[in-house]
């Protein structure tokens, strides 16, 4: 049953399902919208299990995508948020935060040699780089467990959900406007005939268009770092609970 097990796990269902059920939506609503009256409902219930098992086999389709098209964004933000995090020249904490965190770290990991200050990240900046990499993957590697480092998991779901959601633009775009025409169809041939608009119709034409503006205005990369420099914090913060 990895179907069920993977929507029952919380990572799995709101960072990979729910972008998928808000990408397929406006389709549904544009379908739903030509439904004649007195449809077998069992019928849809059938079909509604099947879509269901579908999303879910979907979501693995979007974290794909997702983590396809992530270096994409780390290029847009100049490097890994959580690797930033643990350095002095991101200025994403003060120096003497970020000290405090190399200090921590290297009582974890003695071989992780971080520099003692800006001056000496910039002296060698890829050695630097590469040692922030090594202390980002010993966190990341300590911090699994959901329960104790509560803060890190909300934060990773959400960046997980708007990277899935971000890098599923294009076909959510495509879907909206395909169930935007749907509706819209539906109910200009309503008019035309003399039939009372139907709610249905309506309602999608409605929901159909708000989803296509959210996708121009509110998914984009910008959107996304917000979550990603939330989780890179949390995460970066965690290493003095360990």
């Amino acid at each position: 049953m990895p179907v069920v097990v993977n929507l029952l796990d919380q990572y799995e269902r709101r960072a990979r399902f729910y972008p998928v059920l808000f990408v397929l939506m406006p389709a549904a609503l544009g379908a739903a919208s030509w439904l004649p009256a007195g449809v077998d409902a069992p019928g849809l219930a059938g079909s509604a299990v099947v879509g269901i098992a579908l999303v879910a086999f979907l979501g693995q389709l979007a974290r794909d995508q997702g983590k396809g098209r992530e270096p994409e964004l780390f290029r847009r933000w100049g490097g890994k948020p959580s690797v930033r995090a643990l350095s002095y020249s991101a200025g994403v904490f003060d120096a003497a935060t970020v000290a405090r965190f190399h200090r921590k770290l290297r009582e974890l990991d003695p071989a992780l040699d971080f520099p003692e200050s800006a001056e000496q990240e910039a002296e060698n900046s890829g050695r630097a780089h590469s040692v922030y990499e090594s202390a980002n993957e010993l966190l990341l590697s300590r911090t699994r467990d959901r329960e104790k480092f509560r803060l890190v998991f909300e934060e990773n779901v959400n960046y997980g959900y708007r990277r899935n959601l971000w890098a599923m633009k294009s076909a959510g775009i495509l879907l909206a406007v395909s169930g935007l025409a749907a509706g819209i169809g539906r109910l200009v041939l309503e008019i035309v005939r003399g039939q009372p608009v139907t709610v249905t119709a309506a309602c999608a034409a409605g929901l159909c268009a708000a989803v296509v503006v959210l996708w121009i205005v509110r998914v984009r990369p910008e959107w996304v770092r917000v979550a990603a420099d939330a989780y890179a914090k949390q995460l970066a913060g965690a290493s003095q609970s360990l």
